[in-house]
C-alpha cells in the first residue's frame, strides 16, 4: 500500500485549449502535473497491477463573503476532473496505464489547508 500525502492546491483537470497551431493544456496545469511526477518517482510501479486508488481533495475554507458569492458550498472542481490530475501524473510511474485503476474512491471537502491525501492498494 501506498500513502502520500501532499500539501498542495489541487487542480482540476481543464479543458484543452484549441488553436489554429494545435491543442494544448494550460500551462499551471502542466506544471502542476510535472511537480506531481517528480513526488511519484521515488515509489515503486504497481505495474500492470490491478489498483485501488482513494483520493482526497482538501481546500482552504474560503471567507464567508467569498462563500456567500458562490452558487455551491463544495470546493470548485469536478471530483473527476481533480481525479485526472492525478492519475495523468502517475501514469507511467506508479503504474503502467491508468487502466488498472479498477476502482476509485474521490471526496473533496474544506478543511484547514490545501491538501491532496491518496492511498493506493492492489485488489486482492
Amino acid at each position: 500500500m501506498i500513502e502520500i500525502k501532499l500539501n498542495t492546491k489541487a487542480i482540476p483537470a481543464p479543458r484543452p485549449r484549441v488553436t489554429k497551431t494545435g491543442t494544448y493544456m494550460p500551462e499551471n496545469y502542466r506544471r502542476f502535473k510535472e511537480a506531481l511526477k517528480w513526488r511519484f518517482k521515488p515509489f515503486k510501479s504497481f505495474g500492470k497491477q490491478l489498483v485501488k486508488l482513494e483520493l482526497e481533495f482538501v481546500f482552504k475554507q474560503p471567507s464567508i463573503s467569498a462563500m456567500n458569492k458562490r452558487k455551491y458550498s463544495a470546493p470548485v472542481g469536478d471530483a473527476d476532473n481533480l481525479a485526472k490530475g492525478i492519475m495523468d501524473a502517475m501514469n507511467g510511474i506508479l503504474f503502467d496505464d491508468d487502466t488498472v485503476v479498477v476502482e476509485l474512491n474521490v471526496k473533496k471537502y474544506y478543511g484547514e489547508n490545501d491538501m491532496i491525501l491518496i492511498k493506493m492498494n492492489t485488489v486482492v
